[in-house]
């Protein structure tokens, strides 16, 4: 945590978690009429979303992957092949 998030926190300030979408989240300490914030955090609920993701993308990619290989085989197989003399 930053130096002066955790200075207020040990003066006393209150903490305030503010969500920020995508499954993150960022905790603020108020203190004063000030407010200090914190790191930015990854909740588990996140995490998961971008797992869920990340396989979703490589299923994805390897289908593009896996249908241009078809294509690629299929026009190698149409191709005339070369008279020779």
């Amino acid at each position: 945590m930053p130096k002066e998030f955790d200075d207020c926190y040990k003066r006393g300030g209150k903490i305030r978690t503010k969500k920020l979408g995508g499954g993150k989240y960022m905790n603020i300490c108020y203190i004063s009429g000030h407010s200090y914030p914190g790191d930015v955090k990854v909740s588990k609920e996140g995490k998961r979303i971008r797992q869920n993701k990340t396989a979703k993308q490589k299923a994805e990619r390897d289908s593009i992957l896996k249908d241009a290989d078809n294509a690629m085989k299929r026009v190698l197989v149409d191709l005339p092949k070369k008279k020779r003399k």
